[in-house]
Order: C-alpha cells, then structure tokens, then sequence
C-alpha cells in the first residue's frame, strides 16, 4: 500500500485496505476498546485480544517498526484511488460554495494533501515522497467504484483513532504537510484532508438531494392512490430510494471519518487553503439539517433509507467545537481563522444558524458535554459577528474634511472617534487575550487618556 511503484495498480491497493480492515478485531460499535468480553476462554474473545495485539506495537520489535508506517501507508491507498500522490492541484478555497450549492458538479475536485512530516523519521527511499508522474494505472478507478474501495479504510481509522501510537503518526504527517504546503508536489495528508471534503460534500449533497425527489415522489404516490402511474416509475422510485441509502450510508462514513481526523490534526484543515471549503461545507448541511430547508427532507421512512439527521447534525456539531475550540492540538491561530471563515460565509450562513443546530442537539438528547461545548463554540463566534458589525460603521468623521477641528462640530466628532477606537479595542482584547480583573477601564477613562495623548 505504501509503494506505488510496487504496485502501480490501484484496484489492487485498495483490496489490500480491505484485507487489512479484515485483521481489525470484531466490534460492534465505535466503542470497541471499552467492551468487556463475557468469557476469556471463547472463541470470539481470544480472536479479539489476538487481533488487537497485532496492531499494539512493541517498542524495540520488528512489528513497532513497521506500524509505525501504518498510517501512511493507508492514506497513499487513499489518494492514490483517484490521482497520484504528489501530484494535482488543490482546490481553491473560492469555489468551495459553489462546489456544495451545484450538486451538479458529480466530480470531486482533484484535491491533496501531505509528504511525511520531518521530525526524524524517513521512508523508504520508493515511496510517495517521490513524485508519482509516470503511474500509468493511477486515477483508473470509477467514480462510484472509489467509494467503496474507502469505506474499509474508514473502519481501520476508526479502529486506530484515540490510539496515541496512530494519533502521532496522523500529527507528524500533519506538521510535515504544513512545511511543505507550498511546495510543487503536494503533501499527502493535505491530499488526504482534500479528498476527504471533497467526498463528503458530494455523498451528503447527493444523498440530499436523492431525499428531496424521494419527498416529491411520495406525494405524488399519495396524491394517485398509494401507487404511481407506472410500474416504471414504481421501479424507478425503488431505485432512488436504493441509491439515497447507498449515499447516506457513506456519507456518515466519511464525515465520521472526517471529523475524527480534525479532532486529531486542525491545524491543516485551518490553513487558508483550506478553511474556507470545510467552514462552506459545514455551514451548507447545517442548513439544510436544521434550517427553514430542513422539510424537504422529511421522508415518510427514514430508517429504510438509513437517514439519521439527528446523528449527522452530532458529527457536524463535533466538528465545529473540535475547530473553534482551543486545545492541546489546536493553537489561536487556527480556531480565530475558522471563526472568521464560518462567519464570512454569505451563502448559507445566518446569525441563527447555530442557535437552530443548539436547540437539536438538545431535542435530540444529545450528551451534554457536547452541548457545552457547542454553547461556548456559538459565543465566540457571536464575538466575531459583533466586531465585523462594529467595523462596518461607514461614518469615519476624518473623512469629511481634513481639519475637523476647524468646525463648529468637533465635540461631536470627536466622540465618534473616540467611541470607534474604544470599541476596536475592547473586542480586540477580548478576542486575542483574556480579560483579567483590573484590566478593564470605563469608557471615560480611557476617553480621557485618549485626549491627553492627542493633545
């Protein structure tokens, strides 16, 4: 999975993901490492414990050595399903909303991501770091066919996620893609981050606009009697209603997949390069999930479709608090770029978008700790709405004449400066530092202080 050269075929790649998935131990939920087996002697527990400890890597041994490439390898899987790793062009963050709003775009844009991160640790010398230009068999694959060649490598990250072994290979890859985003060949993580949106923009628009003509149809077959015209158009509703499982069903893969990987490594997906398409992308589902839309997609049967709108806005939700949210792994920088990218949306984004999402999770019973954390995700991005409209006051008194203090105006102009520059002021330092006891001045006070300097 790893060398592309050894194996330049990418169908075959991709069966290795599925043999690998099949060494995964058997689980029933995500929650795999916390169930207690009932019996130590059955069959089902021994083949857990003895698939589990093939991937606990042993410091010193043969077997840490090569796990230590795991992640890698199956990211180059990935990527190298639709394009060659090190090669195309990541897509622009301006045609993001265009992407999501014209679900008639069926072809992801060819997006990219990391070349191993350079804290020490070096690969094989024929693997992807190289520029894979000569692949004749690269991209072969059809464009439905790659889904479901990922959706094995969505269980291994799965299974790998909240393994400190795993998450540091996911985070030196990470930093490795942030040294050398600008460089000709594309990083693989930043082609896997790429690939991963573009996914799930399309399987979720798909899925939602499959449900939108599956609402249209249902009326339809009611308004006739309970059955339509043809057996035709029976077949064809049949199919639709096939087909939007299918895309439903990936696309909680993939965005679960994604929101594992942001939780992991944000600061990628935070660069310029990219905040705006997942910021777009979040903002567009949440919309449509829980906005005034959110009726067009009430189908008479969800669970026959595996529709889960409540457990889709949950995934959304955790993205949005693992990004602008501060942490361990993400530093101010990152989470301010995502608060201004959600508010800067003009096409799906409202004030109350984010209020509508809080009052689901809540309907939905969602766990608290979530629902704390997205309040405080609602408040700081409220602060950016505010400072942008307190920018937009179009009146600057300094524009009207050069020497303002010449009119009879002055102590009314004057108050407007001042008012201006205490505002910027005060929501600059409550958005960059915190707000300590005795740092705070009244209003007057530093109107004062403002004279004083200019006089």
């Amino acid at each position: 999975m790893l060398h592309t050269r050894a194996l330049a075929n990418p169908h075959l790649r991709a069966r290795l993901a599925e043999v690998l998935e099949s060494l995964i131990p058997l689980r029933d939920d995500e929650a795999w490492n916390s169930q207690q087996a009932n019996s130590l002697l059955g069959v089902h527990s021994l083949s857990f414990l003895r698939r589990q400890s093939m991937f606990q890597p042993k410091s010193g041994s043969a077997r840490s050595e090569i796990l230590k490439y795991a992640v890698a390898a199956l990211l180059t899987a990935f990527v190298s399903i639709e394009l060659s790793p090190g090669t195309g062009a990541v897509g622009s963050a301006g045609s993001a909303a265009e992407v999501l709003i014209a679900s008639a775009s069926r072809v992801s844009a060819n997006s990219d991501e990391n070349h191993p991160s350079g804290e020490t640790r070096e690969r094989p010398s024929d693997d992807l770091t190289n520029t894979q230009t000569g692949d004749p068999h690269t991209a072969t694959v059809g464009f439905e066919e790659k889904f479901h060649y990922r959706r094995p490598m969505y269980a291994c990250l799965r299974f790998w996620y909240g393994n400190s072994f795993y998450d540091h290979q996911f985070q030196e890859l990470e930093s490795e893609a942030l040294q050398h985003i600008d460089d000709v060949s594309p990083p693989l993580f930043l082609q896997f981050l790429s690939l991963l949106v573009n996914d799930a923009i399309f399987l979720l628009d798909e899925a939602i606009s499959l449900l939108a003509q599956l609402k249209n149809k249902e009326r339809e077959r009611d308004s006739a009697g309970g059955r339509l015209a043809s057996q035709q158009e029976e077949s064809l509703f049949a199919h639709t209603g096939r087909l939007a499982r299918h895309h439903i069903i990936l696309g909680l893969d993939t965005i679960a997949a994604l929101r594992r990987v942001v939780s992991i490594c944000p600061r990628l997906i935070t660069h310029p390069i990219l905040v705006d398409r997942i910021a777009c992308m979040l903002n567009y589902f949440l919309a449509r999930l829980v906005g005034p839309k959110q009726r067009d997609l009430t189908v008479r049967d969800k669970a026959a479709y595996g529709f889960r709108p409540d457990l889709l806005v949950i995934e959304i939700c955790q993205i949005y608090n693992s990004l602008a949210l501060e942490s361990d792994v993400a530093d101010m920088s990152a989470v301010q770029a995502f608060r201004r990218a959600v508010v800067s949306d003009e096409r799906s984004f409202t004030s109350d978008l984010l209020d509508q999402a809080n009052q689901v999770l809540h309907r939905v019973a969602a766990p608290t700790t979530l629902c704390e954390q997205f309040a405080k995700t609602i408040t700081l991005i409220k602060v950016i709405i505010f400072y942008q409209k307190s920018l937009d006051l179009r009146f600057d008194p300094s524009q009207i004449c050069t020497n303002c203090f010449g009119l009879s105006c002055v102590p009314f102009l004057f108050a407007l400066l001042c008012l201006r520059k205490w505002i910027r002021s005060q929501i600059l330092a409550l958005i960059i530092l915190p707000v300590v006891h005795g740092q705070s001045q009244p209003p007057f006070i530093k109107i004062e202080m403002f004279r004083k300097n200019q006089i």
